[in-house]
């Protein structure tokens, strides 16, 4: 288990800051928060500090196409319709796969609605700095659980509120679906 103080950041704007205070927790090499922090400080010891970027790719990942989808209001539940809203999220097919993932409504535009697989910063080079601060085995129960127990296991909170959400070339605003 790895305690880091750490902060997240693209282009100058800090999306995501932790301090000794309140660090980051989690199993290395299990459940990190993006690929390039693993990397950073794979074989490390507690006090060494690190200032990297880190490519898309072993961040957020690249941003894919194929998992921006162009949809009309009446493929949505009656129910959910008048709930629909940008931020909306829901559990649908990868077209063409027949793997499910998770969308988030970007845009509506009268009847149509764009949706994004890609994660809010996709494509986006990540900037990270900070110290580790301490690192331990996990306990039986880290290790069952595939994560770190504790006051500062907040791992699964690290998108932004603020991240952007600007599709590119979206299908539907270029006229093919």
């Amino acid at each position: 288990m790895v305690r880091l103080g750490v902060e997240f950041s693209i282009g100058g704007f800090t999306f995501k800051r932790f301090t000794v205070n309140s660090p980051l927790d989690y199993l290395h090499r299990i459940e990190a928060p993006i690929l390039g922090l693993a990397q950073a400080i794979d074989g490390k010891s507690a006090g060494f500090s690190f200032q990297q970027k880190i490519a898309p790719k072993f961040a957020f990942g690249e941003v894919d196409p194929a998992l921006d989808l162009c949809m009309s209001i009446g493929q949505f539940p009656t129910g959910v319709r008048s709930s629909l809203k940008v931020g909306f999220q829901f559990e649908s097919e990868i077209p063409n796969s027949g793997k499910l993932r998770q969308f988030s409504v970007v845009r509506i535009a009268g009847s149509t609605v764009l949706a994004t697989g890609n994660h809010p910063l996709a494509g986006k080079v990540v900037d990270i700095a900070g110290a580790i601060l301490s690192v331990r085995h996990a306990d039986e129960l880290e290790l069952q659980h595939q994560h770190a127990h504790g006051p500062f296991t907040r791992v699964h909170g690290i998108i932004p509120s603020q991240a952007p959400t600007k599709l590119q070339q979206h299908p539907c605003e270029t006229g093919s679906e």
